[in-house]
């Protein structure tokens, strides 16, 4: 994920990202006991330090690679997308939602859009800010 991320013009000075989801999402919050939630506006983050799967990366690239998940995979899997290409990809994809995932056997898996943060610093601020 990361040399795909250099290879479009990602700059990351960390070896592996924070990662989030883009936007909040319930279903991740009911995996955890006592869940709480960090937002950082997508305009604090450099469009450098920020990447995009949709869904999450190791459902992504799982989907991509295994033949036998085939019946999942879409056009946006396996792929990394930068900040600009964002409103492309939802306008052509729209957000996962709760009620495409429970309707639609082929979405199950895609639950939310996974931002991978690249840089310390804008983590240790907000870090700070708690």
């Amino acid at each position: 994920m990361k040399k795909a991320f250099i290879v479009k013009g990602g700059k990351p000075n960390r070896n592996d990202p924070f990662y989030f989801t883009l936007g909040e999402c319930e279903w991740v919050k009911s995996c955890y006991e006592n869940p709480d939630v960090v937002k950082i506006p997508l305009t604090d983050i450099k469009p450098e330090h920020i990447s995009f799967t949709y869904p999450d990366s190791m459902v992504s690239f799982q989907f991509y690679d295994e033949p036998k998940l085939a019946k999942y995979r879409k056009a946006y899997n396996g792929q990394v997308y930068l900040l600009n290409e964002l409103k492309d990809l939802l306008d052509k994809y729209g957000l996962p939602t709760e009620e495409k995932w429970k309707s639609q056997e082929n979405m199950t898996y895609d639950r939310y859009i996974e931002a991978q943060v690249w840089d310390d610093f804008i983590i240790n601020t907000y870090q700070d800010k708690t």
